[in-house]
């Protein structure tokens, strides 16, 4: 390590004292656009790399959101089937009560804000306004 150390101040101190002399001049150009070009080329193939390993990091995360989407396509897709089930069952129940769809109703969507349990008949207490007797 030291050796190295000692190595390397020796050629730097003799290299500043060809500069500083002029016989460096001609070797100096030639020196400075071969370094220049190797340079060039470490930095193209940092760049390279880094771009591929970018690359590959970004297909890895469309391959998991692909993934992730698939999953959620499933899901939705037997939603949609219970849904279809649900809507058949709908339309066979409108058409057992001969309920008109082309018919306009005057309707509202109710809360059914609470109800009592303590007597065998009791009142159902919608938005607060209309109660009815019901049996259970």
């Amino acid at each position: 390590m030291k050796r190295n150390l000692v190595i390397l101040v020796i050629v730097g101190v003799l290299l500043l004292g060809l500069e500083r002399t002029g016989l460096f001049g001609g070797l100096e150009g030639r020196l400075q656009t071969t370094f220049n070009r190797l340079q060039l080329a470490f930095y193209a193939s940092s760049r390279q790399v880094t771009t591929s390993w970018a690359t590959v990091l970004q297909i890895g995360n469309l391959r998991s959101r692909n993934a992730s989407l698939e999953e959620r396509l499933a899901l939705l897709e037997a939603e949609n089937g219970r849904l279809k089930k649900l809507e058949e069952e709908n339309q066979t129940l409108k058409e057992q009560l001969g309920v008109n769809p082309e018919a306009k109703h005057d309707l509202k969507a109710a809360a059914v804000l609470g109800y009592t349990l303590a007597t065998s008949r009791g009142f159902i207490n919608i938005d607060g306004r209309f109660k009815r007797y019901f049996y259970w």
